[in-house]
């Protein structure tokens, strides 16, 4: 994170092959970012019950789209590009960062958050066709799989909010299923 400038990758994905050469073939989210969680119970401890904690995540459109420009964009051309050019290697991306994400999720309500919210910060750089394609099942199946996680522990479902910037278009899939999504926060 860099101040004024957001989330920056160094060395952002150019080419499907980049894929393999950069980003580690498999990630301990439970070990590795152990400091997230571990914050998270202090916090709610510190807390004492006078108002819930909320975990948070990147959805999968948004993190693929910082891995492959490098940093914000006011158009986000080059994931957009990366669709249409590498769809099959995209949606193996989105794929793998949807799971993460179900994993991050489950481990911060486990720590201790009482709900979670799932940024979807460039959700309207999307057409409604792209979201529908790429970004729709993924986010179904986030909500999904954290449910069936949580439920598969002996753990009490959260809340899981979704929010999707400009998203005005993805609003009535969004909210079509409340067994996925138990509310949908408008920008």
């Amino acid at each position: 994170m860099m101040a004024d400038q957001g989330p920056i990758f160094t060395s952002p994905l150019n080419e499907p092959q980049d894929i393999k050469k950069k980003l580690k073939e498999k990630v301990d989210i439970q070990n590795d970012l152990k400091y997230v969680y571990d914050a998270i119970t202090l916090t709610r401890h510190k807390l004492d019950g006078k108002v819930p904690l909320i975990g948070f995540a990147g959805a999968p459109w948004t993190l693929f789209s910082y891995m492959i420009e490098g940093k914000g964009s006011k158009t986000f051309s080059k994931p957009k590009k990366w669709l249409y050019q590498y769809p099959y290697e995209s949606l193996e991306l989105l794929q793998r960062l949807a799971n993460l994400t179900i994993d991050y999720l489950y481990y911060q309500v486990k720590a201790g958050a009482q709900l979670v919210q799932l940024f979807e910060s460039h959700l309207g750089f999307l057409t409604p066709k792209l979201f529908k394609q790429f970004e729709f099942p993924l986010l179904k199946h986030i909500g999904e799989q954290l449910k069936e996680k949580l439920k598969a522990d002996g753990l009490d479902p959260v809340p899981l909010i979704m929010y999707g910037k400009d998203g005005h278009f993805a609003l009535s899939d969004l909210g079509k299923d409340p067994n996925i999504f138990d509310v949908i926060s408008l920008d």
